[in-house]
């Protein structure tokens, strides 16, 4: 299995996105559910990273970055408007 390595800036990104999720639209499940779904495709990527398409830059890297689509079910919120 291949090592992940996670960039300072996607983990707080992440973090950032689950508080959002959980405490501002008062979706804790949601919250969850995307936790799993992003550690589940984590899983996939360590076990077949050649699975996934590189991600191509002009500039030059001393990594491999792949992108990954996450698939998660949205969610929708209904505002009663005043």
């Amino acid at each position: 299995m291949h090592k992940i390595a996670y960039l300072p800036l996607a983990e707080s990104d992440l973090m950032e996105a689950l508080y959002y999720i959980a405490t501002k639209m008062d979706a804790p499940q949601a919250a969850h559910d995307l936790l799993a779904a992003f550690d589940e495709t984590v899983r996939r990527i360590a076990q077949f990273p050649y699975a996934y398409e590189l991600y191509r830059t002009d500039r030059p890297m001393r990594d491999e970055i792949r992108k990954v689509p996450l698939k998660i079910q949205c969610c929708t919120t209904a505002w009663a408007g005043r």
